[in-house]
Order: structure tokens, then sequence, then C-alpha cells
């Protein structure tokens, strides 16, 4: 049922995203690193919606968390404006509020210079009051 109403959903991308591709992108949200979910941001990103979107909400906030130093460490997807908005957009309410302190820690604390814009967005959008 997902895959057939993200069939026919246009998105920010401007592309639909087909049956086939819904299918893979459910699969693709099962990574474990940032080469892995920066490949499926590329592959996938046009299918983010539902179900996707939330697996792409899990894998973010367990990277941000348990790999946070990992996000700088390739030039390709530390640097790619579309993708650090796709990390940023991915955090928010499915993350338990230790996630979003955690989180937000770490864009407080642990950012590199050459990211900081990126850092104060994910840092006011992983802030719990």
């Amino acid at each position: 049922m997902l895959a057939l109403c993200l069939t026919f959903a246009q998105n920010a991308w401007g592309r639909d995203c087909t049956t086939q591709e819904a299918y893979d992108a459910e699969t693709a949200t099962y990574v474990n690193d940032w080469n892995g979910l920066y490949s499926s941001f590329k592959n996938y990103g046009h299918c983010d919606d539902g179900a996707i979107a939330e697996g792409f909400d899990d894998v973010t906030v367990k990277l941000l968390i348990n790999n946070w130093n990992g996000l700088f460490q390739n030039e390709k997807w530390s640097k790619d404006k579309d993708f650090l908005r796709f990390v940023i957009r991915h955090v928010g309410e499915l993350a338990s509020v230790d996630e979003s302190n955690k989180i937000y820690k770490n864009a407080k604390n642990e950012c590199p210079k050459t990211a900081a814009v990126f850092c104060k967005r994910l840092a006011a959008k992983a802030h719990v009051d």
C-alpha cells in the first residue's frame, strides 16, 4: 500500500518514486554508516515519505549520536548542502528526549569550525525545552 501511494506522489525533488524504488528505499534505510546513508539519500531521497522517512529518521539519529565525527570525515557528503538539510530534517519527532539532547550537545560542543552553520541549525532542530 505504501509503495502504491509513493508511486503517485510527487515530491520536492520533482521526481516520482516508483513502486520498485519505494521497496528498494525501505531496504536502503537499514544502513549503519554515513556512506550508506549518503548513498541511500542520493538514490532514494525522492522517496522520502511515510515509512521510508521514518527509517531515515532512525538511522540519522543513531549516526548523529554514535558516529558524530564520521559525518565530517568525507568532504563529499559533509559539504553537500542538500544532504546536510536532509540530515537536519530527519531529526525530530521520532527521536527520544535523550537522543535529542545528545544530538544537541554534539552540535553545540563537538562541531568542526567548517560546519558551524550546519551545527547551529542542527542544534536548533534538536533542542528540547
